[in-house]
């Protein structure tokens, strides 16, 4: 009997058998063959193959986005993880020395605790406050560059495109905007009687011209747009500013705006008057007066309102309104006047400029000087300084007047006309501090507010106005007598401001509003609130 070999595959075979001549491709499939008699074929992956591109960009975009999802979630979980790391009571210890930083500090103002905490406590992801944006938005108004370079040194504030952000959320168009009176109407609703007393201001302010697109808005601004009365094609050239300022208490706030080719109409004008008036009696506020220059749009305003020089005022929707001119620049028109003319005061008195030229003459030459502010520019202005009150206002003052006195007195000033000068000097003064008063008690009796502890304003207001309705113009050039609208300004505010107060007096006394006594200060009745506003807006825009 043939005894079987072991193989190394483990496989038994026989001596002299058949599968000894087979080749070895075939010994090993027949000795896989009896080891497993039922095989598994391997498998074979399935390939999908898609022909249509719009499916294979939707199987892209499908991926790409479980791709940046498990991204994100990657990254999340790495921040949880380097938080972890770091020591659970960091954090709660610089929140208590913070704490009792501020307990034991003592700090100047809101504002400066404020900028403080901004640097200690505020992280990357925290919100601002309310109060916060409004500190930044008040710094970068300031100055635009100093905010800039505080956030060059590192100091904690927002930057500058979040401040612009928060700025293009404000969404105000030319007219009368219904979500601002909404808001506007929260405060006055908890006002008293007193305190809803206002005074209307209305001014023009030269812009540059230039059309831009408003992606908020989807409006291309620029053109002539006057609200209610619609666009033009022309490019606008001035805006028209209407506010309001408290007549008592110290409260403003514009009411709207409105872009101008050259300057609006009179007749437009009365027409934005009388629906400003509307609104301010919807927010429940009382207005007692218009104020404005003596522009010719304004003039013609107060002519079509039917106002006159001994009844300066108007009654619209009910409510009775003084029409007042402003008085600084009444007092640059007179001194612009002044320069090319000769003022004739009853037919007899005679005001001229070489008086106060020769006594700037006489006072340059002293060692001690009594004009010290004044320079050749309050004398030969340029056309640029002709339109600044300031320094009408200065020329027209008491030190002037003083100095002139002084130089007659030392006889070193000998022309008849200068004691004419200096008294029609005296009377502007005084009727500029009257009408001009910004403060309850002031060491300067003229400058006090009207009241009856106060006679000498009224006084002062009388005085001017009775001189002022014979004062006439004599031309240097033609010699030809004229009345310039600034000497009829003058008679129409001074009359304007005392009968307003003799009705603000009866009205409030009536009503017991004011327990002390009643004063009026005048300074409510220019246009310094809307002056000062548009001096911010060309600091910050040029």
């Amino acid at each position: 009997m043939r005894t079987p070999t072991m193989s190394p595959k483990s496989t038994f075979v026989f001596c002299n058998s058949p599968s000894l001549s087979i080749s070895p491709s075939t010994k090993a499939w027949v000795s896989e063959l009896i080891t497993m008699p039922s095989p598994q074929n391997a498998s074979k992956k399935s390939t999908i193959i898609m022909n249509n591109p719009k499916e294979i960009k939707s199987k892209n975009n499908l991926l790409q986005t479980k791709l940046n999802d498990l991204k994100k979630q990657l990254k999340r979980q790495r921040a949880i993880i380097n938080s972890l790391k770091k020591p659970k009571n960091k954090n709660k210890i610089k929140k208590r020395e913070a704490k009792e930083f501020f307990e034991n500090a003592k700090f100047y103002s809101k504002n400066s605790e404020l900028f403080v905490k901004m640097q200690l406590l505020h992280s990357k992801r925290k919100p601002w406050s309310t109060a916060e944006k409004n500190f930044a938005l008040s710094l970068y108004y300031k100055s635009p560059s100093t905010y800039r370079y505080m956030r060059k040194n590192n100091l904690v504030l927002p930057g500058e495109s979040t401040i612009r952000r928060w700025l293009n959320s404000i969404s105000f168009s030319t007219g009368f905007s219904d979500k601002y009176f909404e808001q506007i109407k929260l405060k006055t609703s908890e006002m008293s009687y007193v305190e809803k007393k206002c005074v209307i201001l209305l001014d023009e302010i030269s812009i540059m011209k230039f059309i831009e697109y408003n992606k908020t808005l989807d409006l291309i601004e620029g053109f002539e747009d006057i609200g209610m009365l619609g666009r033009t094609n022309k490019i606008g050239s001035h805006a028209l500013v209407v506010m309001l300022r408290g007549l008592y208490k110290n409260w403003k706030f514009p009411l709207c705006y409105f872009f101008t080719g050259s300057g609006i109409k009179g007749d437009n004008l009365v027409l934005i008057v009388k629906t400003c008036v509307q609104k301010v009696l919807d927010l429940k506020l009382i207005p007692t007066c218009i104020v404005c220059d003596q522009g010719t749009q304004n003039r013609r305003m107060f002519s079509i309102l039917k106002g006159t020089e001994d009844n300066p005022h108007t009654t619209i929707c009910g409510q009775k309104l003084f029409l007042i001119y402003d008085l600084p620049h009444l007092i640059k028109s007179l001194r612009n006047n002044l320069l090319d003319g000769d003022y004739m005061i009853e037919k007899t008195k005679l005001v001229t400029m070489k008086d106060i030229r020769k006594t700037y003459e006489i006072d340059i030459k002293n060692t001690a000087r009594a004009l010290c502010k004044i320079t050749p520019t309050h004398l030969a202005p340029n056309p640029f300084q002709k339109m600044t009150c300031k320094l009408a206002i200065q020329l027209f003052s008491h030190s002037v007047s003083a100095a002139i006195r002084t130089c007659i007195t030392t006889g070193e000033l000998k022309s008849p006309t200068a004691i004419d000068t200096a008294n029609f000097i005296d009377i502007v003064n005084n009727m500029f501090d009257s009408g001009n008063s910004k403060f309850l008690y002031d060491p300067n009796p003229n400058k006090r507010p009207i009241s009856d502890r106060n006679p000498q304003v009224l006084n002062n207001l009388e005085k001017a106005r009775q001189m002022f309705k014979s004062v006439v113009k004599i031309c240097h050039k033609t010699n030809k007598s004229t009345v310039p609208p600034c000497l009829i300004g003058i008679t129409w505010t001074t009359t304007a401001i005392c009968q307003l107060y003799g009705s603000e007096k009866n009205d409030i006394m009536k009503n017991n509003e004011m327990g002390k006594g009643f004063f009026l200060m005048t300074n409510r009745l220019t246009q310094d609130a809307l002056e000062n506003m548009f001096s911010v807006i060309r600091q910050k825009n040029g």
